[in-house]
């Protein structure tokens, strides 16, 4: 070979605010390789993992007989790095091209210059590359936020070399961390792939730990010992929202618990096989995989899992009833997923758990700056969040601790807005919200005949307003002209939005059927007050107070659109009752809120006016 001359000390890292040292590597590597176009994004990120780990092997003296940088020029050098733990994949995708080991092409010269440079500002075993290649988004799957994977660790309490299952780490944050902490972690599982592996064993060879990991879960291979637990520790975080194909192998990971309360509802014997009766991923893996551990697990899923009915409802019966689980259960900030909305949640489950209570967190308030001028979010405050769950003392609307019995007569409802969210005034004496309704009044059913009567309807953006709703409304819909006066509003009816921005209300004023009738639209229901034991204006009131609003937050549910069911509205809000003497008076605040409404709004529309005229 022909003296090569590398091009040095024309690269640095780290030096853009927010931008960690490893994100600033991977990102250059990429580029580099951008020319290769015998290559996809996921095979030039395998590639630019592997030079780094072939890199971090030849600076550690690992690859024997082979010092300098030029060497990893050589194919026989990565040959060596083999044995010394890089894997043979990486080698064959690096090389595939060239079977003379004489590829010396500029972009691998300058790929070499800059991952020296790397090595002489930084140790790869200290830089979190695994971060990095989820800030980058070019893998299969979407990334964690930092602080949510330090939670998670911190979380599970799992003492330096105890066995951790972590099935669904595609971007390999968790087993990362988990390596570091000096745990032995096991990765096979359902969703595993080749290519998510392969990252994962160059992550552990560039951090010196890939002798702590295993890509191949030992599973029982018989139903005859069920209970068998196969590791000490879980983090499960399944695909939110997915309903699993179970013809493609997920069977193969089911572990059972059969004879605890309402077991039989969650496992199934048919035909000598044994299966769990659940089709969503997310209440699946919770089902199939805690039976496998001896210990702790740690789980994150979206919140449909915390309150939605059918096989969820079963699930959480079983946890609270059957297992006397889980031992804490947290709502996250919003978008603590990289590339993603979705609202997610921790469920942890803990064996040595014995005081029958749940810890539940509210972490919505505990994020910190995010270090990152690259995304516009603020990351989980780790530290706080672990504190509150440790803490034996009720935080206000951040955390309590509620027996498993208190859960149960919720339906084993495990939203923490649920039991965080307490009344105003407890001692004051209150009735549910249904005892001084006389009627409810829902949306009609749209029709479409030809001989259905056009109606006008009131809806979300119709309500916020202090004054009572005289119309005319914008919205029309249509109605059979047979079912018109069941649905039709009267004066003084209550409206109260319930699905997408709750807790709107508006108040139906005299004269709102001169412009033809009126109905509520498919967002909204309207109350009709029993006049005999509560004055209309003296509830609309309460329904604009934040004792109200408290309540309603905590009975809402949907984690993509929030809503809150009628049955819920009327029978689990607790309404305070005063003497209908005293509800008179309430006409009078009435009165003057609308009148300060008019000021107001006349008062912003001559500013407004004065604005245009300048």
């Amino acid at each position: 070979m022909t003296d090569i001359t590398i091009p040095r000390g024309i690269y640095y890292f780290g030096k853009i605010p927010g931008q960690s040292p490893a994100f600033g590597l991977m990102g250059q590597v990429m580029a580099n390789m951008r020319f290769d176009s015998s290559k996809n994004q996921s095979d030039r990120l395998a590639c630019a993992l592997g030079w780094v780990a072939a890199l971090k092997l030849l600076n550690s003296g690992a690859i024997v007989g082979y010092r300098e940088y030029t060497d990893l020029l050589k194919r026989e050098c990565w040959e060596a790095a083999e044995s010394a733990g890089l894997p043979k994949e990486i080698v064959e995708m690096v090389w595939f091209a060239d079977k003379t080991n004489s590829f010396n092409s500029w972009m691998r010269v300058e790929l070499i210059g800059l991952l020296a440079d790397f090595a002489e500002q930084f140790d790869p075993a200290q830089q979190e590359f695994a971060d990095a290649v989820a800030e980058l988004g070019e893998h299969e799957a979407r990334g964690f936020d930092n602080g949510l994977c330090d939670a998670i660790i911190n979380l599970l309490k799992a003492p330096a070399g105890s066995s951790v299952w972590i099935p669904f780490d595609v971007t390999g944050q968790l087993t990362m961390r988990a390596l570091r902490q000096g745990l032995f972690v096991v990765l096979d599982g359902p969703m595993s792939s080749s290519r998510s592996l392969l990252i994962i064993r160059l992550l552990a060879v560039i951090a010196g730990t890939s002798h702590n990991l295993s890509t191949n879960a030992e599973m029982p291979s018989t139903e005859e010992d069920e209970v068998r637990k196969s590791f000490d520790y879980l983090i499960a975080c399944p695909p939110i929202g997915m309903k699993i194909p179970l013809a493609s192998g997920w069977r193969l990971w089911e572990g059972f618990e059969f004879g605890l309360p309402g077991s039989e509802a969650i496992y199934k014997r048919l035909a000598g096989l044994t299966a769990v009766q659940l089709d969503r991923a997310e209440s699946w893996a919770m089902a199939a995989m805690w039976p496998r551990i001896k210990f702790r697990a740690v789980f994150m899923t979206g919140l449909n899992l915390l309150f939605a009915k059918g096989q969820e409802q079963r699930l959480r019966e079983f946890l609270v009833i059957g297992q006397q689980q889980p031992m804490a259960v947290v709502t996250l900030p919003p978008k603590l997923l990289q590339f993603s909305g979705i609202p997610v949640a921790l469920t942890i489950l803990d064996r040595t758990n014995t005081n029958g209570a749940t810890r539940f967190v509210d972490s919505s308030s505990m994020t910190i700056e995010s270090k990152s001028t690259m995304r516009f979010s603020r990351q989980l405050d780790s530290a706080k969040l672990v504190q509150a769950i440790e803490r034996e003392e009720d935080i206000d609307d951040v955390a309590k601790s509620v027996t498993l019995e208190e859960i149960a007569a919720q339906e084993c409802n495990l939203m923490p807005a649920r039991y965080l969210k307490a009344l105003a005034d407890d001692d004051i004496d209150r009735v549910p919200l249904g005892e001084l309704v006389y009627e409810v009044i829902r949306a009609p059913v749209v029709s479409k005949d030809a001989t259905a009567v056009e109606v006008q309807e009131v809806n979300i953006p119709d309500l916020g307003r202090w004054g009572a709703l005289e119309g005319p409304f914008l919205k029309r819909t249509t109605v059979q002209e047979r079912k018109l006066t069941q649905c039709s509003l009267l004066p003084e009816d209550i409206i109260i939005s319930i699905k997408g921005t709750i807790g709107k209300v508006g108040l139906i004023g005299n004269s709102v059927n001169v412009n033809g009738p009126l109905v509520c639209g498919q967002s909204v229901i309207a109350i009709r007050p029993n006049r005999n034991i509560v004055r209309p204006i003296s509830l609309y009131l309460y329904l604009r107070s934040d004792d109200f609003m408290s309540q309603l937050e905590a009975f809402r549910v949907g984690a993509a659109v929030a809503h809150v069911t009628p049955s819920t509205l009327l029978h689990e809000v607790r309404v305070p009752v005063k003497e209908l003497r005293e509800q008179e008076r309430d006409k009078e605040l009435f009165e003057e809120l609308c009148r300060l409404e008019c000021e107001a709004e006349a008062v912003y529309k001559r500013i407004d006016e004065i604005r245009r005229s300048l």
